[in-house]
Parts: structure tokens; sequence; C-alpha cells
């Protein structure tokens, strides 16, 4: 494994690199460092499709642990395709640390994420993965705010209220990112 990563390290073709890494992820058990060097040569990858399959392709061969999912997470801020940051955001979730960095820093690269819908989308699943504490429940609220279309605020703001359980930690955050929204509908 050490010399196929040494190799891919040596090519220059995006596509090709992340070729090689899918099928190294696919043949052996890879070391917890071969895995966080295969997932920094990722970055020599242009495609965000292929920078995201790539990711996924050493995930689905060995669960990443906490430092490998925030190395991943970091990948993910790299990725300017709003499908594609979603896909790989919410492919993570399944398996999550309960790390509170680790959760801040998935937060942080979903909150990148310029399409109303691509952004609601992961913050949705987020709160359909896992039971969700009031921090990061209060921090999905947050984000609502950057979200600019009323439809998909709205259906956020809908999906989070229903999983509450202090509802006086919240209601400020809350009421100002509900009182932004303009559509009387």
């Amino acid at each position: 494994a050490d010399a196929v990563l040494d190799e891919i390290a040596r090519i220059h073709s995006g596509y090709a690199r992340g070729v090689y890494i899918k099928l190294l992820a696919g043949i052996g058990h890879l070391s917890g460092a071969q895995v966080a060097l295969a997932i920094g040569l990722v970055d020599g990858i242009d495609s965000d499709y292929e920078k995201r399959n790539a990711l996924g392709a050493l995930g689905s061969a060995q669960p990443f642990d906490a430092e490998q999912e925030q190395l991943v997470v970091a990948q993910a801020r790299k990725i300017g395709s709003d499908f594609e940051r979603a896909e790989l955001l919410t492919g993570l979730l399944p398996s999550l640390a309960p790390d509170p960095s680790l959760r801040t820093a998935w937060l942080a690269a979903a909150n990148g994420i310029g399409s109303d819908f691509e952004h609601r989308r992961t913050l949705t699943a987020l709160l359909a993965a896992h039971e969700v504490d009031d921090a990061t429940l209060a921090s999905v609220i947050d984000a609502s705010t950057t979200i600019g279309s009323d439809f998909e605020r709205r259906s956020l703001l809908v999906d989070a209220v229903g999983r509450v359980r202090d509802a006086e930690r919240i209601a400020v955050a809350y009421a100002a990112a509900s009182a932004q929204i303009g559509s009387d509908f």
C-alpha cells in the first residue's frame, strides 16, 4: 500500500489519481496512517465528483476514525460543488463520531454550501441521523438564517422544532430565524 500511495502522489491527472485511490481502498485494509495519507492525496484531484467518490470509496472500505473524519470534513470544505459537498457530508453522517469539535467542523462545512436546497437538505440530514443535542439544534437553527429561500428555511425550522427538548433554550434563536421569513404563505 505504501508503494501505491507513493505512486499516487506522483500522478498529475486528477481522474487517474481518483481511480488509483478507489482501487487501493477496495483491495485491502489500510493502516490509519495510510488512510490519512490517501485522504490528503485527494487534494490532487480537481474534479469535485472524483474527490467525493475517492473519499467515499475510502470510507466504504473501512470506517473512518474521528481524526480521519476531521480530514474528510476538511476536504469537504474544498469542494466547490454544492451537490458534491452535500453528498459527501450526508454520507459521513451514519458513522460520524460524537466529538463536539468534529460536529462543529461538519456544520462549518455544511454552512459553506451556497445552494439553499442543498444546504437545507444537508442540515435536515444531520437532524435525522442522530439524536441531536440542544447545542447542535441551536447551531442548525442559527444556520437557517443563511438560507435565503423562505420555503427552504421554513422547511428546516419545522423539522428542527419537532426535535426540541427545551423550547426556552432555543426560543430566541428560533423566533429570530422565523422573523426573517417574508413570504405570506
